[in-house]
């Protein structure tokens, strides 16, 4: 295996691995999660940056910034679409009784903050999966297939014809 083989699987993975780690149910683990795609971007960049116009890095790291650009335009209407979905059709009175009771002066307590929020989510539950699942899926399998597809061709050694393109 090349140098350029290495160094492409290798952004490949930090990008994959920075999106498994946004699925772990901590803020710490999103927040390295996020950090390692933040990194896996900028050093696509850098390796682009610094290879030949016909290397297989330059190639494949035209692949990778562009699956990163569009998997997040993707995700981000996925997103706005699903708060929008929850927000016309989800049963807020719980949440509203909260704020309701700050407006008038009453302080919660952390475990009663989270007892609403734990009694919200069960009682939207169906709602919060299928707006998720719906409209961030999407985007998801996007970027299933293209770091698959991606991984696929650097592990042969081969190139894209057309890295830009969306699919």
């Amino acid at each position: 295996m090349t140098k350029d083989q290495k160094d492409t699987i290798g952004m490949y993975m930090m990008f994959s691995a920075g999106i498994i780690m946004n699925f772990v149910p901590v803020i710490e683990a999103q927040l390295l999660g996020f950090v390692m795609i933040v990194v896996a971007l900028i050093g696509a960049y850098l390796y682009k940056a610094k290879s030949k116009l016909d290397s297989l890095t330059y190639n494949h790291m035209t692949y990778l910034t562009g699956t990163i650009w569009i998997s997040s335009f993707l995700l981000l209407i996925g997103m706005i679409i699903a708060v929008t979905w929850v927000y016309q059709l989800g049963d807020h009175a719980m949440i509203m009784n909260v704020v309701t009771g700050v407006n008038n002066g009453v302080l919660f307590t952390q475990d009663e903050l989270e007892t609403v929020m734990r009694n919200y989510i069960q009682r939207n539950m169906t709602l919060l999966i299928t707006a998720t699942g719906t409209t961030l899926g999407p985007g998801l399998i996007y970027i299933i297939y293209r770091v698959t597809n991606g991984m696929r061709l650097a592990v042969r050694g081969d190139r894209f014809d057309k890295p830009a393109r969306w699919l």
